[in-house]
């Protein structure tokens, strides 16, 4: 978990003890990072602003820590924020006027849109971005779904509620199309 002024730390034996991780590696606090109680292989992030999470952990080096992580086959998983900080785009509201696209970190390919369905202005701004080129194709994933990628290819959807969808979003002569993945409800 991210504790306030004590860095990362990890368990092995669901919570009982706990190891600082990241001493002399950082300084400072990280909110909204997990390592899973249950399971140490798992690191969760929640949601927030993109661009704020992003800034702080690269100024902390906590993008090399997580990329060291991932490449040493930790689960790195999460929602909003915490979902479209692994991949090379992401489409925000981490700035207050409106979406944007920003760079994320990179560790799986192409973009990734949270809150497809939730937000009115999702859809049409995803689909204009994609027209002006300002992404590329990727995820966008409804509230209450999931995407699962192994060795950074994408594995399945993941539902949790019968509404909720994953859709591959690309564009072919200025056409967009919508993917609507097979989804596996949980």
């Amino acid at each position: 978990f991210g504790g306030t002024g004590g860095g990362v730390w990890q368990t092995k034996n669901g919570g009982q003890s706990w190891k600082n991780i990241s001493d002399d590696f950082f300084g400072g606090s990280i909110g909204a990072v997990a390592i899973s109680e249950w399971d140490p292989n798992v690191i969760y992030v929640g949601g927030g602003n993109t661009k704020s999470m992003l800034a702080v952990w690269q100024e902390w080096k906590l993008d090399k820590l997580l990329l060291k992580a991932y490449n040493n086959g930790k689960i790195l998983c999460g929602v909003s924020a915490g979902a479209i900080c692994w991949f090379e785009q992401g489409i925000t509201d981490s700035w207050a006027s409106n979406l944007n696209v920003m760079d994320c970190l990179g560790f799986l390919p192409e973009m990734a849109c949270p809150h497809y369905q939730e937000e009115k202005d999702r859809r049409p701004d995803v689909h204009k971005m994609l027209k002006q080129g300002k992404c590329g194709p990727g995820w966008a994933i409804d509230g209450g779904a999931a995407i699962h990628f192994k060795n950074g290819k994408y594995y399945k959807s993941i539902q949790f509620y019968s509404d909720s969808y994953v859709h591959y979003v690309s564009i072919k002569n200025g056409v967009v199309n919508e993917d609507k993945k097979e989804m596996y409800l949980i």
